[in-house]
Parts: structure tokens; sequence; C-alpha cells
């Protein structure tokens, strides 16, 4: 007989089952007001035949609701962009708002998402007001080829307070540390129950008293008990696949909730710096 899961499983599952659902919570409030919309809409030219286009943008194009602090504009490409930084110079890009005024940015671009470049505006924009990025058509991807076609993606900052969102941002953070820790401590110790109930660890029928209880020989005996033993271990196998299926799923999740959470630190810290410098200077 399969092994079934003690109570304590059962409630440590409900229990993840809870993390899940409160870090999914969390994690759609920061995105409806942070600075990163994650928006999979196509952006401009998706359906072009284009070898080389843009095919995405985050946040999407005219989308109206961007947080005006810690502004990050991603752009995603149909082919890889990482080595070509040196063709790609930061003129191949400008940041505008509605009256044609620069805005200063800088280019960043990500090993573990080869086809993106990330424009980080170095302040924090106005509120209610409308923001256009412009790419150049020179702009080349690492075979060399050219975007070909000048793209534009525009967006427009939200009045909303930004301490809330840094707020929902830490808490989100703490959720995500607290549902970690558990899902390990809740991963391991299914792998240790499926180890008790494999086959080769299991409590062993013993065959001569199976075969006496159903008056059938030893070998037949072994059989059904082997057979048995597969059957179990199938079972063992398909949960900690659908586990496993279930875990690579909110970590990818997770993955880019703690990509958004970096830049933002690693922002706030470039302007407590520079505050601290000025600060410095007067005195």
């Amino acid at each position: 007989m399969m092994k079934k899961l003690s109570d304590p499983a059962r409630h440590g599952r409900g229990m993840r089952r809870t993390l899940a659902v409160m870090l999914l919570t969390v994690i759609l409030t920061v995105a409806a007001g942070s600075a990163a919309v994650f928006a999979d809409n196509a952006g401009p030219d998706a359906s072009s035949g284009s070898t080389f286009q843009l095919v995405r943008t985050t946040p999407a194009d005219g989308y109206q609701k961007v947080q005006a602090q810690n502004v990050m504009v991603k752009l995603y490409f149909s082919t890889d962009v990482d080595k070509a930084q040196s063709a790609n110079t930061k003129d191949r890009f400008t940041f505008t708002d509605n009256k044609g005024k620069k805005v200063r940015f800088k280019v960043y671009y990500d090993q573990n998402q080869k086809d993106m470049i990330a424009l980080l505006a170095e302040k924090d924009l106005e509120i209610e007001k409308k923001y256009k990025i412009t790419i150049d058509g020179s702009l080349v991807d690492n075979e060399g080829r050219e975007l070909g076609k000048t793209q534009t993606v525009t967006f427009m900052t939200k009045n909303a307070g930004g301490g809330l969102v840094y707020i929902l941002l830490m808490v989100a953070m703490m959720v995500v540390m607290v549902f970690i820790t558990i899902r390990d401590q809740r991963k391991k110790a299914v792998e240790e129950e499926a180890a008790e109930g494999k086959p080769a660890q299991a409590k062993q029928r013993n065959p001569y008293k199976l075969a006496k209880e159903k008056g059938i020989t030893v070998e037949e005996a072994n059989r059904l008990i082997n057979k048995e033993k597969e059957k179990e271990q199938k079972k063992i196998d398909k949960q900690l696949q659908k586990q496993k299926r279930r875990e690579e799923k909110i970590e990818k999740q997770l993955e880019e909730e703690l990509e958004e959470y970096q830049i933002f630190r690693m922002h706030t810290k470039r302007v407590v710096k520079r505050k601290a410098s000025g600060k410095k200077k007067k005195s």
C-alpha cells in the first residue's frame, strides 16, 4: 500500500498554498504601481517580417499608469543584442517628454536576458506626463543586422505616492524570503517522505507469508510484491514531478520580482550617495 502523507505534511502543503496566494497578491499589487510594468503585449511592428525587430516593451507602448520614480524601460528584440554594446552606442536612443525635452538615462544589458536592452532614467520623471523612447533604425543585433526602421515607445506617468510602492516592494521581498524558506523546508520534507516510500527502503512484505495467505507459490507472491512496489514508485515519481513543475513556475515569477527589486536597490543607492555627496560639498 502506498504510504499516506502525514497530517503535518498536509498542513505544510496547505500553508504553502496560502503563502503562494499571499505572495502573488502582493506581487500583483506592486506591479500595478511599480515603475517596471510587466507587460507581454507586443511592441511596435511586432508583426513585421524583419529578421531583427522590436517585439515587445515594458511598459507596453501606450501604457498610461507608469510610476514616475525609478523608471526603467525594457526593450525586447527578436534576436540577441548583448554582444553589440560597442556598436549600439547611447545615441541610438532618445528619451524625451511630450515637449521634446531630453531625459537623461543610462543603458543596461543583461547576460541572462540577451535579447533585452534597458533604459533607466537617471532622475524621477514628472507625474501625469507623456514620454517617448525613440530607437534608431541603425541599431544592430549580435550578427550585425540592422533594425532598419526607427521605432518609438510612448507611455504616461501617473500621479501616485512613491512611498507606498517602496513599502509594498519591501513587504513583497519579505514575503518572498519567508516563502522560499518554507518552500525549501517543504521540498526537503517531501523528498524525505518519498525516500521512505521507495521500494528499496520500504518495509518489506514477507513473500512466504503472502503466499500462505493467498494460497499461491512464493514466486507468484514475489511478483505481486514487485508489482505493488512499481506502482507505488510511479505514484511517488508523479508526485515529485508535479511538485517540481509548481516550484519552477513560482521560481520564475520570483526571479522576475527579484530582478526588479535589485534594479530598485541599485538606483536607490546611487540617489542616496549623490545626495550625501552634495551635502558634504555644501558643508
